[in-house]
């Protein structure tokens, strides 16, 4: 049920390959929509709208999906609950900093005694 509604990959981002699944033309276009190209890509976009029936069919699907998220109602910001989702990823990121350092001074430790011991091994054959 669950599915239905939340589609694996909105409850895992990580998973989400729809950017990798874009074509060239459809990264080229949504660049175009966004304002992201120079003046050079602008004209040879609209040089191929204006040649290529495949090439504006793909341009009328994004605008109109473009279109469609222009009209959905901008809900306003939660200002706490944006706040502490940082705090949460603070102490998160605070947390896991902590347990690599701890990793890495008893790593540190272990090579020392291991030192330690070698050198007292060596220094009673002698």
């Amino acid at each position: 049920m669950t599915e239905d509604i939340f589609p694996n990959n909105l409850i895992y981002p990580e998973t989400d390959t729809s950017a990798e699944m874009m074509s060239p033309d459809e990264e080229l276009l949504t660049a175009y929509l966004d304002g992201e190209l120079n003046a050079s890509d602008v004209g040879k976009v609209e040089e191929r709208l204006g040649k290529e029936p495949f090439f504006r069919g793909k341009m009328a699907s994004l605008e109109q999906t473009w279109n469609m998220l222009d009209a959905l109602e901008t809900i306003p910001v939660d200002k706490t609950l944006v706040r502490s989702t940082m705090e949460m990823v603070v102490l998160d990121t605070e947390r896991e900093i902590s347990e690599e350092q701890k990793a890495k001074e008893k790593h540190k430790a272990e090579k020392a005694e291991k030192l330690e011991a070698k050198d007292f091994f060596f220094q009673a054959e002698d």
